[in-house]
This record gives structure tokens, sequence and C-alpha cells, in this order.
């Protein structure tokens, strides 16, 4: 975590322009934060039983031990979750303070962002090194595999792509 946040303050100070701010956005976020208080239904269904799902989903198929199954699996899930879980959540209290029912509703959908983005590059490296450990490819593969894999969204979808790795400190070992 500490290193990704340095080479993220990194990559920041070296641009010279960022993306202009989209109030638009801003408006849609502020509108669905809002809107969580609106919904009625009969699911009684709140933020910490899909937390739970999200947890064991993550630990059981993204955790220790991944596999190209289980990666596909969690994500087909994380995306089912997004679309059919998440609008369905409701509210018990309508209290705007202290709230912590949605306060944790809106980490949920933070946290299955998240989930995506560590099993959609873990999907893509067909390979094990360090904790990323595949049984399906539980060698390291230096040749095709010596390399960051960098994660953005580009309308809307996930996509990875290379980034170098430095290795002056540390040789990597031969294949």
């Amino acid at each position: 975590g500490g290193r990704a946040g340095d080479a993220a303050g990194r990559e920041a100070q070296r641009r010279t322009s960022f993306r202009k701010i989209n109030e638009d956005e801003i408006e849609l976020e502020r509108k669905r934060i809002e809107g969580l208080f609106a919904r009625t239904n009969n699911d009684n269904l709140g933020p910490r039983k899909i937390r739970n799902q999200l947890n064991k989903i993550t630990w059981d198929l993204v955790g220790l031990i991944r596999s190209e199954e289980g990666l596909n699996r969690a994500l087909a899930e994380f995306q089912r979750m997004e679309e059919e879980d998440l609008p369905r959540i409701t509210l018990a209290s309508p209290s705007r303070r202290y709230n912590r029912e949605w306060i944790e509703t809106m980490e949920l959908s933070n946290l299955l962002k998240v989930a995506k983005a560590v099993a959609t590059p873990a999907l893509r490296r067909t390979e094990s090194r360090g904790a990323h450990f595949r049984e399906d490819y539980p060698q390291w593969d230096n040749r095709n595999w010596l390399k960051h894999l960098r994660i953005s969204q580009k309308n809307g979808a996930l996509q990875t792509s290379p980034g170098p790795v430095n290795a002056s400190e540390m040789k990597p070992p031969e294949d």
C-alpha cells in the first residue's frame, strides 16, 4: 500500500495536466448518495450482509490461492453485487448524523471497486509472483511478467497496462 501511494504521488507530480473536474459527475454522485435515503423495498437488505458476502468471496477466490476459474467467478459475482445488490440496499434510519449504515453502504460501493481492481490484474497475470499465487500457474515467468500491471478505468471498464519494474536494487533470478 505504501509503495503504491508513493508511486501515485510521484506520478501526480510528473503530470503536467489533469482531467478537468466534471460538475455533472459530482452532481450524479451527490444524488446517488442522497438517494440512498429514498429507497424503499421489502428486502430489508442492509450493507453488512453484502459486505460479509464480499469478504467471503474475496477471501475464498481472490485471497491467498487464486485460479482463473475462481477469479472469473469472483469478478462475475462482484458485477452481480454491483448491479443487483447495491441498488436494493435500504437504510433503517433516515438520520444523516453518524449513520453507520449509510457510511457502510458508501464504503461497500468502493470496496467492490477495489475488489474488482485487485481481481482484474490477478486474472491477467498468468504466473505466480510474491503474494500472488496462481494454482494454475505456480511458477514465476520473468520473461513475460517481469512488469507491473497498472489498472485504470476507461468508459466504465477496468483495463490493465504494463509498467516497468525497477530492478536496480535487486536483480530478479533467471527463469
